[in-house]
C-alpha cells in the first residue's frame, strides 16, 4: 500500500492505468516523456506535472505531490544505459558511458531549485549509476543534503541490477536529510530486470503521517 509509486521505462499506458484503477479510486498516474524513454509517477494524493529537466545522458521531470496541503517535490530520473545504441556489441568495452555529466547536471538542478524556493525533496529512479560514482559524493551537501535510502535498508545489501543476480546498485531513492525516520526494503520480482524498492518515511512537519514510496 505506498503512497507513491515512481517507474522508470514503464509499461504501455494501458496497463499502468490497469494499475491505478487496482489501487483505488483516489489514485491519478502522470505519464510522461522528456525524450524517448517514458517515466511513470502514480500516487494517492495530487499530482501536478512541473516540468521537464534537460540533463545530459538521461532525462527527468519534476512532479509535485500535495500531501494535506504541503507540496513534495519529487525529481523522477531515467539514466541512458552504459552501450552505446549503435555499437552494442563493442560499447560494453569500449565505449563505457561517464555518469558525471548527468549527476553534475542533477546536481546543478538540485542547488538550483533550492535557491529558487521549489526546493526538491526526493530524487529517485534507475541512475544507471553505482552508488559510489564520484558525481554522488555532492548529494551529500547540495541544498541542505541527501541521504541515499538503500543505506538503511534491511540486511545492507542494496544492489539492484539484475533482479536474478543483484551485483550493481544503480537504482536510488534520494532523500532530503530533513525527513526523519527513513527505512527501505528492497525486493525482487523476477518479471522485471530491476529490484524494487519501499522506503519508508515521515514527512517533516507531521511526524506522524508515514508515507511510502
Amino acid at each position: 500500500h505506498p503512497d507513491i509509486i515512481v517507474i522508470s521505462e514503464p509499461p504501455p499506458k494501458g496497463l499502468l492505468d490497469l494499475l491505478v484503477d487496482q489501487m483505488g479510486p483516489d489514485w491519478t498516474l502522470i505519464y510522461k516523456s522528456p525524450r524517448i524513454e517514458t517515466l511513470a509517477v502514480c500516487s494517492s494524493w495530487p499530482l501536478q506535472f512541473e516540468r521537464f529537466v534537460p540533463i545530459r545522458r538521461g532525462q527527468a521531470m519534476i512532479i509535485i505531490v500535495t500531501i494535506h496541503g504541503q507540496p513534495l517535490r519529487l525529481l523522477a530520473i531515467d539514466g541512458d544505459r552504459n552501450m552505446s545504441n549503435k555499437l552494442v556489441m563493442l560499447s560494453k568495452a569500449f565505449l563505457p558511458r561517464s555518469r558525471t555529466p548527468m549527476l553534475r547536471d542533477i546536481v546543478k538542478t538540485l542547488a538550483t531549485s533550492n535557491t529558487q524556493g521549489y526546493p526538491i525533496d526526493i530524487a529517485a529512479g534507475d541512475f544507471n549509476a553505482l552508488s559510489r560514482s564520484s558525481g554522488f559524493d555532492a548529494f551529500a551537501k547540495v541544498a541542505g543534503g541527501y541521504n541515499l535510502a538503500a543505506k538503511l535498508s534491511h540486511g545492507g545489501w542494496r544492489g539492484t541490477w539484475q533482479s536474478w543476480l543483484p551485483l550493481y546498485d544503480i537504482d536510488h531513492v534520494w532523500l532530503h536529510k530533513r525527513f526523519p525516520d527513513v527505512r527501505t526494503e528492497l525486493f525482487t520480482n523476477l518479471a522485471t530486470d530491476h529490484r524494487g524498492q519501499v522506503v519508508h518515511f515521515n514527512l517533516p512537519e507531521m511526524a506522524v503521517e508515514k508515507l511510502k514510496i
